[in-house]
């Protein structure tokens, strides 16, 4: 096929506009006021920001929350309660809106239950249940809890 009828093919199935495209330049009567003039009629958009380096990508961020998570239960298992709750504590407040937080909140309130902040490891558990609604995980802890804390209810 050659290119006349290629570019007839093209102009056909676009619609007219303005300005035309050609790469990243774009050829236009009146050039917006942010656009670099190349040659007469033609303009180029502004260079990019280039991405923010310093943030890490969420992948990263998922890397490191588990790299913490994995910290606090080997602390856990050690007896390092405090070290561990730490560690919980950090990754909800570094990661708030990444899905793993809700793995670092659900550990953070058993610990809490463990040391002795049963209302406080209550409510962060009822928390935990809405977002996390439907994990077995939460269910069994919250009803643990409940009945640890609650048995003078059933006799």
């Amino acid at each position: 096929m050659s290119i006349a009828v290629t570019a007839m093919m093209i102009s056909l199935h676009t619609p007219l506009t303005a300005h035309a495209y050609v790469g990243s330049i774009q050829r236009t009567q009146t050039p917006p006021p942010q656009y670099e003039q190349v040659a007469p009629g033609v303009y180029r958009p502004p260079p990019r920001a280039p991405a923010a380096s310093d943030t890490p990508s969420v992948s990263q961020q998922a890397t490191e929350l588990l790299r913490l998570l994995d910290t606090a239960r080997m602390l856990t298992r050690q007896g390092e309660y405090q070290q561990a709750l730490d560690m919980y504590t950090q990754g909800v407040r570094q990661y708030p809106d990444l899905a793993l937080s809700e793995y670092a909140r659900l550990g953070r309130a058993l610990l809490l239950y463990q040391q002795g902040y049963a209302s406080q490891a209550l409510l962060e558990l009822e928390d935990s249940e809405v977002a996390m609604k439907g994990y077995a995980e939460v269910h069994a802890a919250l009803a643990a809890v409940l009945y640890a804390g609650m048995r003078w209810l059933c006799w």
